[in-house]
């Protein structure tokens, strides 16, 4: 079996982790394994779904890396529980990493996810499904909604286009808030933006 110091190396040399990223996973080895196969199981669904390899190798190392040690080292903590107890498979939680990366849930709403699964086990998509966590990317919706808030608010529109930028946080927290946070932020955004020009 490889040897911690030379795991880390593999880690830093292969996955662009910085030294101390990579010291971290290796303290206990079935952490260094789990996150390894995360990534594996992230990496192939991102090549499937067509992203440029080269471009998502680093990026997917690093998403996985912040998923492990931060949410569900939380978790573990939470529980009371090491990494060879944990319900959620490195492949469920590449599951959940690639529904973000497909738009279809948001970095909140993941969070949220990945607690039941930890919890239950179950999958990300039933979780998903059964909380209603999707994220909301039909144009049209969207659209309705982002015309509901401006003609609502009027005053603060004005004030935007009379040049007082800072107003259109205001208006972006409107939408997603009539969107219950499940807005795509980048369409909301997006949709926003043409909006107030007209």
């Amino acid at each position: 079996p490889e040897l911690p110091s030379a795991k880390a190396a593999r880690f830093v040399a292969e996955l662009g982790l910085e030294p101390k990223e990579a010291a971290l996973l290796v303290e206990e080895r079935p952490v260094a394994e789990y996150y390894e196969a995360a990534v594996v199981e992230l990496q192939t669904k991102r090549t499937q779904s067509g992203q440029p390899r080269a471009a998502s190798a680093q990026a997917t190392a690093k998403s996985v890396f912040n998923w492990v040690t931060g949410e569900l080292f939380r978790l573990m903590k939470g529980g009371g529980i090491d990494i060879a107890s944990v319900s959620v498979t490195p492949a469920a939680l590449a599951d959940l990493l690639a529904l973000i990366d497909e738009g279809r849930i948001n970095q909140n709403s993941a969070k949220r996810a990945l607690g039941v699964m930890f919890e239950t086990g179950r999958s990300a998509d039933e979780v998903m499904q059964e909380l209603g966590l999707g994220q909301v990317s039909d144009e049209s919706a969207l659209t309705k909604i982002v015309a509901k808030v401006i003609a609502a608010n009027e005053d603060q529109v004005t004030k935007y286009r009379s040049g007082k930028e800072s107003v259109f946080n205001w208006l972006l927290g409107q939408v997603m808030r009539e969107t219950r946070g499940k807005g795509n932020p980048a369409l909301v955004r997006e949709l926003l933006e043409a909006a107030l020009k007209e």
